[in-house]
């Protein structure tokens, strides 16, 4: 079937959102405010979908979709998109996601997806920057991806057109070849990003065999022990047994011993800190501050 493009209004109803859909519904003060603006004015820009039997899957929109049930709204406007395939349709999913919202706001799991998929759109060109170009149309975009793409390599222009640096995009990359549950771990706060890399390397199984490690003692991964398990995977050529796991972990639960891990709000740390500031540059500030605060007879 062609790709083709129409505007219409659509029953709320006969919505669905798309299938393993990588990014969290709005929460707290964004998703109210969101509610507020849809009560007094609508749904100003459509939302985009692709035809599923006889309802719709969303593609972009699912926190207005959201916000129009919650108002009592019946119907949205909608851009439909068919004739996609499914890897474009979950690039549309991602790739709107990432522009419409700040780089800082999204959790790490969803940073990874829409990096990655953008990542692999530029690289395979061909229809899929074709989809690049109809996404960057859709939201008043002047340019794309896939306009610079003979410019730059893969990484440049995604940290290009996103403001994040190469390394951050090079990090991200990576963390998408990470499970599921361990990526959600990683947004849990369990380990660093830096460590996240790491584990990235670890074969499936030994992935797997870690989660469930983690999971029985409700452990936390310094990068150093996350650097280990990957040697050691390397090492021996072999997916890593539950034994050797526990036995690595167990190194840095017994180093541990007497300390207290703290976890720090999300918000509170994207708020003084920039998405490319290492975990090793936000503990150093803290502890400069917290220097400071004590020296100052604050107790």
């Amino acid at each position: 079937m062609p790709n083709t493009t129409k505007t219409v209004e659509l029953d709320v109803t006969s919505l669905v959102p798309f299938a393993n859909h990588p990014f969290k519904l709005y929460q707290g003060k964004r998703s109210e405010a969101l509610i507020n603006s849809v009560r007094e004015s609508g749904v100003l820009t459509p939302i985009i979908v692709r035809p599923q039997g006889k309802r719709y899957e969303i593609l972009s929109g699912h926190n207005r979709v959201e916000a129009a049930s919650r108002v009592g709204l019946s119907t949205i406007p909608a851009i439909v998109r068919e004739g996609l395939s499914d890897d474009e349709a979950r690039l549309i999913v991602t790739v709107t996601n990432l522009i419409q919202r700040s780089f800082a706001d999204l959790a790490h799991s969803e940073r990874a997806a829409a990096l990655s998929e953008h990542y692999n759109a530029i690289k395979s060109q061909g229809r899929r920057t074709d989809i690049l170009n109809s996404i960057s149309t859709l939201l008043g975009e002047d340019e794309t991806c896939a306009t610079v793409y003979h410019k730059l390599k893969a990484r440049d222009v995604i940290s290009k057109t996103y403001g994040i640096g190469g390394t951050v995009v090079a990090q991200y990359l990576r963390v998408a070849q990470l499970s599921k549950p361990l990526q959600e771990r990683l947004d849990n706060g369990e380990f660093s990003l830096r460590a996240a890399v790491e584990l990235s390397y670890l074969s499936q199984g030994t992935q797997t065999r870690l989660d469930e490690s983690l999971e029985r003692e409700k452990r936390l991964v310094e990068v150093k022990t996350a650097s280990e398990l990957r040697d050691t995977e390397k090492q021996i050529g072999t997916e890593l047994d539950e034994d050797t796991i526990e036995r690595i972990i167990g190194k840095e639960r017994n180093a541990e011993r007497g300390t207290r891990p703290v976890r720090v709000d999300k918000a509170l740390i994207s708020q003084y800190f920039n998405s490319e500031e290492t975990d090793d540059d936000i503990s150093n500030t803290i502890s400069k501050a917290l220097e400071a605060w004590f020296a100052n007879g604050k107790e």
